[in-house]
């Protein structure tokens, strides 16, 4: 429960209306969309490099532990996949293929997770969206073959664990540490979406 937050001009706000709109301000200022202007000869620094057999691997789906808004889990598909498969992935080609609008089930839930033990302000928590198995099925991919998520951590802790070993000597380097909330929560989509055409990523 919170019990307060402090506004964009640094009032304490306790009341629940007012709680509500601190963080509505909060998002909709986080997201609002400013002109990219004209990026054309930043595209044409990016290489090409999206394989057919990485579009290929978009049509797989993925499993998430996380509630959606409708509390259908992806154990939930998986129990009973041999009853709803063949309705689940008609709706999935309809909406690929560009016959159903996405929006019907692109519904999320906003879930706020505390970074700090007492949160007072917006930027103190970590929003994150609980949307429906069906719709991560459609809009998310599976890693690329070969490749591990878990690699970027392990590859960093090593560094870090030789940086900070005085038997390599005390001239090794520095790590900086960079805040990109800001970078990674704001995302202007039209960029983004012309960055992954220049890449090859299929337009479908």
């Amino acid at each position: 429960m919170i019990e307060g937050l402090f506004d964009s001009e640094g009032n304490w706000v306790s009341n629940s209306e007012g709680v509500r709109q601190v963080a509505l301000d909060y998002f909709h200022s986080l997201f609002k969309t400013e002109a990219c202007g004209n990026i054309e000869n930043v595209l044409g620094l990016i290489p090409h490099c999206i394989t057919s057999n990485m579009n290929g691997a978009l049509d797989n789906s993925v499993t998430d532990k996380e509630l959606g808004i409708d509390r259908l889990s992806s154990l939930f598909y998986k129990e009973i996949w041999g009853v709803v498969a063949k309705d689940v992935l008609k709706l999935c080609h309809k909406v690929l293929d560009g016959r159903k609008d996405v929006k019907d089930i692109n519904e999320t839930v906003i879930v706020l997770i505390p970074k700090v033990n007492e949160p007072k302000d917006m930027t103190h928590f970590h929003p994150i969206s609980l949307c429906r198995v069906i719709y991560k099925m459609i809009s998310k991919s599976n890693f690329v073959s070969g490749r591990m998520i878990h690699d970027n951590f392990l590859i960093s802790h090593e560094l870090l664990h030789y940086l900070q070993n005085s038997k390599n000597g005390s001239n090794k380097g520095f790590v900086i540490k960079l805040d990109i909330s800001k970078a990674y929560k704001c995302v202007e989509w039209d960029f983004l979406e012309k960055v992954m055409i220049r890449i090859w990523f299929s337009a479908s």
